[in-house]
């Protein structure tokens, strides 16, 4: 049963891919698992009940041999948006690209920032947008 939100009742909102941030239909009443205002979609982390990754991540990801990796927008000191660009590759590759990055080594998903993304795209490590095929 969800428990409302003092301030915002059933909060819903629209479930998300956690790894690159597709939306679906379905709506999720987050309540007070939430302590904001809920947008339009949002990513539900995996401790959540509403956790989700479509298909595409899932199938990236399932196999345990590949790692999405995402481009994000830092929108303050507390949160944050996809962009859009997302690279599905696999863990041994990834491996090869970041080797002084161990912890990339057990990640499922990794998040960089877009001046992340540029430092690495510069290094020669990730495409540039032009380059990249988003899914």
């Amino acid at each position: 049963m969800v428990e409302p939100h003092a301030e915002f009742g059933l909060n819903p909102t629209r479930k998300a891919c956690f790894a690159c941030g597709d939306t679906t239909d379905e709506v999720v009443l987050a309540g007070n698992e939430l302590n904001f205002i809920a947008p339009s979609a949002y990513p539900f982390p995996p401790s959540s009940e509403h956790f989700h990754l479509c298909s595409l991540c899932d199938a990236i990801i399932g196999g345990e041999e590949g790692i999405v990796i995402t481009r994000m927008r830092i929108l303050d000191d507390k949160s944050m948006m996809f962009t859009g660009l997302n690279l599905g590759v696999k863990r041994e590759a990834v491996i090869k690209m970041f080797p002084e990055e161990k912890m990339f080594e057990e990640m499922d998903i990794i998040f960089f920032s877009e001046d992340e993304w540029k430092e690495w795209e510069e290094k020669g490590l990730l495409p540039n947008e032009n380059e990249a095929s988003t899914f």
